[in-house]
């Protein structure tokens, strides 16, 4: 019973805890899971498309067309590292939760297309467009 009331003692500590008492996460990527997946096929086709409709969006988001073998899963630290730091500089989600720092990440050509899934609007995930030097191009849902 103590341990019962232990534990629920220090889960409703960790809830009133301020942001900067909190534990962040390390920033890495995410594993490629079927998140991913979805992630990269749609990141494919896109990238692939000649449709007037899709170039239009991708030009509009500063996305390459490129091939099918140029859109790839990144899972390197040193890159996701430096996609966390320009993700959380420039997502704007007022009010909502911190950046996760923990991304899924996807070379598009020359671009990288960033997700963190704690940054949301609504039910639609927060993806960021950025340059190989880490630069924001744009951000979509």
């Amino acid at each position: 019973m103590k341990r019962v009331l232990f534990l629920t003692a220090l889960a409703a500590a960790a809830h009133v805890a301020p942001a900067s008492a909190r534990p962040t996460a390390s920033v890495a990527c995410r594993p490629f899971d079927a998140y991913a997946d979805a992630m990269v096929g749609t990141l494919k086709a896109l990238a692939t498309s000649t449709e007037s409709g899709d170039v239009t969006q991708r030009n509009r988001l500063g996305i390459p067309a490129t091939s099918a073998a140029n859109v790839t899963y990144v899972t390197t630290e040193q890159v996701c590292s430096k996609a966390a730091t320009a993700f959380g500089a420039h997502v704007g989600v007022v009010n909502g939760p911190p950046v996760s720092g923990v991304l899924y990440v996807v070379k598009v050509g020359s671009v990288y297309v960033v997700d963190d899934p704690s940054q949301k609007m609504g039910e639609f995930s927060i993806r960021m467009v950025l340059t190989d030097k880490f630069k924001y191009v744009s951000q979509f849902m």
